[in-house]
């Protein structure tokens, strides 16, 4: 059949086209499949990453404390692929309420623990057992949290991170109120004056560290110098009750104690332990005992540097004429007297010594700021061993 003219150009065009179409559909075809192969090596290659990131995680933080765990699983729930972030956010949470868990836990045993040390006369049998069961779960409790090791005394030395800065508050709230107000006495306190009700309320706690140191607490919570409320007008007199507790500490002494050998003090925010206020009652160190006894004449009434040191701090001190606190307020002092001490209170410690001036009663006023090079430990002006009671009357 011949074909006509048109016919053979339309054939002509068609099978042109043929010819051009397929070899473009095969290299379209072909950038596909290398589109396709490249998604695929990416895939391939994160996927490799997260097992990497997986392994390493396997490898470092499984073998750490908690707190580590739940810094790595916070990472991956954010940086992950879409597809894994759910389970590292659920990882993540379950970490931190495991976490809280064991602090609560920590808590608890710390209370206990306190408790049977602070029982009068030797611990039974069956409480032995228990302290050292209590002692052992609170290590691996501790370690796990990635706590530093903790010291059994309330009360640590200075920059040394407690296990739990609230052990304080929750014996004398939770325990020793509790137990008053139930009547059945004050234990673990040695007492605890509601007279005035709680807000207004001082507890007095033997703190384990020392033959006869006292504590003298607030029965409302203020977290310690820094805390407005001690200013204020209706704050509890902390110091009266704990120029009281001199007593309690004679108790435990061969011998009463001349005022001029007991000290209180209370350290810096910076330098403490516990965040419930509380004040230090103690023998006082008898080298600085001997220091003030020789420069107590250089001291009045006006806030002054010494030009001494005392256990290698340069206090600022002033004279109080006061018996027993009743009509004093120390921190109010400090906080007026000492410029700039009223906005940054926190960084001051604070010590009262007992002292007698031209035969009339009183106290030395000791106030260090806290620094890089130390201080804001007024504590260290005491002597926990009592060194002082076993000289001569």
């Amino acid at each position: 059949m011949r074909l006509g003219f048109r016919q053979a150009i339309w054939v002509t065009l068609f099978t042109g086209g043929i010819a051009i179409a397929i070899p473009a559909g095969v290299e379209a075809y072909k950038t596909y499949l290398e589109t396709i192969l490249k998604q695929k090596e990416i895939e391939e290659t994160i996927l490799v990453q997260h097992e990497q990131s997986v392994s390493k995680f396997i490898n470092t933080a499984l073998n750490q404390d908690i707190e580590l765990r739940v810094r790595f699983s916070d990472y991956f729930s954010k940086v992950s692929d879409e597809k894994y972030k759910p389970g590292w956010q659920d990882y993540n949470k379950f970490l931190n309420e495991k976490r809280e868990n064991i602090r609560n836990d920590i808590l608890a045993k710390e209370s206990r623990l306190y408790l049977l040390k602070s029982t009068p006369g030797t611990l039974s049998v069956p409480q032995q057992i228990e302290e050292a069961e209590l002692e052992r779960r609170l290590k691996w409790d501790i370690a796990e949290v990635g706590y530093a090791p903790p010291n059994i005394s309330v009360t640590v030395a200075p920059n040394v991170a407690s296990p739990v800065a609230d052990t304080l508050w929750l014996i004398v709230h939770e325990q020793c109120v509790a137990h008053q107000e139930a009547g059945q006495g004050p234990k673990p306190c040695e007492s605890v004056d509601l007279s005035n009700g709680e807000q207004a309320g001082v507890a007095i706690l033997k703190d384990l560290n020392g033959v006869a140191q006292m504590l003298a607490i607030p029965t409302r919570r203020i977290t310690g110098i820094e805390d407005p409320q001690m200013l204020a007008p209706d704050a509890p007199n902390v110091f009266a009750a704990a120029w009281k507790a001199k007593a309690l500490i004679e108790a435990r002494l061969p011998h009463t104690l001349p005022r001029e050998d007991v000290a209180i003090a209370i350290n810096s925010k910076w330098s403490r332990s516990q965040n419930q206020f509380h004040l230090h009652v103690d023998c006082l160190a008898k080298n600085v005992a001997d220091a003030l006894a020789r420069n107590h004449t250089t001291i009045d009434e006006t806030w002054r540097k010494m030009t001494i040191p005392l256990n290698g701090r340069v206090y600022l001190a002033r004279w109080l004429d006061s018996v027993g606190f009743s009509d004093a307020e120390p921190l109010r002092l400090l906080a007026d007297g000492v410029v700039g001490a009223k906005v940054r209170m926190g960084d001051y410690s604070l010590a009262a010594v007992g002292a007698t001036f031209d035969g009339k009663p009183g106290f030395i006023l000791l106030a260090d700021s806290f620094s890089l090079d130390g201080g804001g430990h007024a504590e260290d002006i005491q002597d926990h061993d009592c060194a002082i009671a076993r000289s001569a009357p």
